[in-house]
């Protein structure tokens, strides 16, 4: 066995490492078996007496899975996209198994039409936005997946409206404010944007996507100094994003300061080490 557990123990639930790697030759078959006492000889059952149990989220529910990680062996993008969709399909599959029990469950609608968005289906993951935003009005998060919605379909304004109104039910949504800013910057509303983009950082301090998007608006209107501080903050959030190094390097330069310039250098040759198209910049 890949991994036997003879008296499991929920204290103990966790993710969990092999010392050596495990090779899985071509065809290897993974199953797994879960064995279950809930009998009232079990002092762990929570029902007392015991109850009929269902697969479901809560940690009285049935929910035993195994998660695997793997790598595969000459890896390439069209394998881990494979594998990336068959992990959604799978979802997919259980989140319609949840709904099919509970019709009413906003939270499973809501996750369930994320997972048709990562299979590029937003017709679909638009349904059961619907159905979550009618069954829990103020669910925030259930507005802000339409945000992504509405952008798929090419309706910015609609994500705007989905946007602005997940910040009406959450003020802190750092992501919202932040893809509201955006949207509002491709518009032309720049001082808008900006005060989301805030919003945004003041949430959340380490969005990296808000301080970087703040820094290039900044750096357009001359801040400078104010749109490297930016910068250096989406750069600690994301250290390898070739972006945020080539334009902090832009940024460094203009000062016309020998060792920001130096600076600048160390960031350029690294933007392009990342990503040697930003070249042709």
């Amino acid at each position: 066995p890949l991994l036997q557990i003879d008296d499991w123990d929920f204290n103990w639930q966790d993710e969990y490492r092999y010392r050596a790697p495990v090779h899985l030759p071509a065809g290897t078959r993974v199953s797994v078996r879960f064995t279950f006492d809930n009998s009232a000889a079990n002092p762990r059952n929570p029902n007392a007496p015991p109850a009929e149990v269902h697969f479901g989220p809560s940690a009285s529910d049935e929910m035993a899975e195994l998660m695997l990680q793997v790598l595969p062996v000459g890896d390439t993008d069209t394998l881990l996209q494979s594998l990336a969709a068959k992990g959604a399909r799978d979802d997919i599959l259980a989140y319609q198994s949840l709904l099919r029990i509970d019709p009413d469950d906003a939270v499973n609608h809501a996750a369930l039409a994320v997972r048709y968005l990562d299979v590029g289906e937003p017709a679909l993951a638009g349904e059961h936005l619907a159905r979550a935003i009618a069954i829990a009005p103020d669910f925030a998060d259930a507005h802000y997946n339409l945000g992504s919605v509405r952008l798929a379909e090419g309706d910015a304004a609609g994500a705007i409206a989905a946007y602005r109104r997940a910040i009406e039910l959450r003020p802190d949504y750092a992501e919202a404010h932040n893809n509201l800013g955006g949207l509002l910057a491709s518009t032309g509303a720049i001082d808008e944007a900006v005060t989301h983009y805030r919003a945004a950082i003041d949430a959340d301090p380490a969005n990296g996507g808000a301080h970087y998007n703040l820094a290039s608006v900044l750096l357009a209107r001359g801040e400078t100094q104010a749109a490297i501080d930016h910068y250096r903050a989406a750069l600690a959030a994301s250290p390898d994003d070739a972006d945020t190094l080539y334009n902090l390097a832009v940024a460094l330069r203009s000062t016309g300061d020998e060792a920001d310039a130096r600076e600048a250098a160390v960031f350029h040759d690294r933007a392009l080490g990342i990503n040697p198209s930003l070249a042709a910049r």
